[in-house]
């Protein structure tokens, strides 16, 4: 074995502890955060149980997320952090699907970000949160940017804001940069115990750019991390369905459907900026596949 293999072989074994470190440390945390009283937890622990339930799979989980984190705001009504992720839960309720009043939860999203930039005017958290929100949910393609732009400027190491921008650039920019972005927001993020979140923004990227195969593998990827994330789903449909794989579409379809039955065209363009490119094109592969307009 060559010393650069070894080396690298060395740095891979690395990764990998400090991966399964990082992820037990976080278990342990999620865990108190179901089963011990909220008023017993400690903030870290409300922090990280409120970030990870929020990324899990099941309503349960998602719900008690927002408890969680109101909890921890009570605690600092005057940090932005809590806030700021208190805003991406209501950001990802929308376009997860699960809201049954998308722009009244829209609306709460941006409130609970501009109080936050209030509080802390320079938090690059609440920034490029802020900007997700205006890009996926208003339609503020210009106002989004600005915002994402701020939160890199003032730290070019913020790896959300880069997946942000990557979303964005998905739904108004160029599919190259989409793609670009992503990359650099996983590199930023090498263990974080969101990857399969990254997995499915680099999805999006690539098969917006029409690289088919990468975007599958990353998809299917991510849903083995997190079998109920809907754009996840939509995102491996996408995919499928461009690059005339329609077999597995059909089973990706059905997939999408199980986790929700009412599922139509209409209530997916009603999770926000129905205008971008990015959602027309999965409009038009949803009508090939025979999704109902309402």
């Amino acid at each position: 074995m060559t010393p650069w293999i070894c080396c690298k072989h060395k740095a891979k074994s690395s990764t990998a502890s400090v991966t399964a470190a990082a992820k037990a440390l976080i278990d342990s945390e999620v865990q108190q955060s179901l089963v011990q009283p909220l008023p017993r937890l400690d903030s870290c622990s409300l922090m990280l149980g409120g970030i990870a339930h929020m990324h899990r799979s099941s309503a349960s989980d998602f719900d008690r997320s927002r408890q969680v984190l109101e909890a921890l705001l009570e605690r600092h009504n005057r940090a932005a952090t809590p806030r700021a992720w208190l805003a991406k839960w209501y950001i990802m309720r929308v376009v997860r699907g699960m809201s049954d009043s998308p722009a009244q939860d829209s609306r709460r999203a941006i409130e609970h970000t501009e109080r936050a930039l209030d509080l802390e005017p320079q938090s690059t958290l609440a920034l490029a949160i802020q900007g997700h929100a205006l890009c996926q949910l208003s339609g503020d393609a210009q106002g989004a940017l600005s915002k994402i732009d701020e939160s890199i400027r003032l730290n070019p190491n913020e790896s959300l804001a880069w997946l942000y921008k990557s979303v964005w650039s998905s739904m108004w920019g160029s599919s190259e940069s989409c793609v670009a972005e992503a990359l650099i927001a996983s590199e930023l993020s090498p263990v974080d115990p969101l990857r399969y979140y990254f997995d499915t923004i680099l999805a999006a990227g690539y098969s917006i750019n029409r690289d088919y195969e990468k975007a599958i593998e990353l998809a299917t990827r991510s849903l083995k991390a997190n079998r109920h994330h809907q754009p996840t789903i939509r995102a491996l449909l996408h995919a499928q369905v461009e690059s005339g794989q329609m077999n597995e579409a059909q089973r990706t379809l059905k997939l999408l459907l199980q986790e929700v039955p009412s599922f139509t065209i209409a209530s997916y363009l009603a999770m926000g900026s129905a205008g971008s490119l990015a959602r027309q094109r999965l409009a038009s592969v949803l009508r090939q596949m025979g999704v109902p307009e309402s």
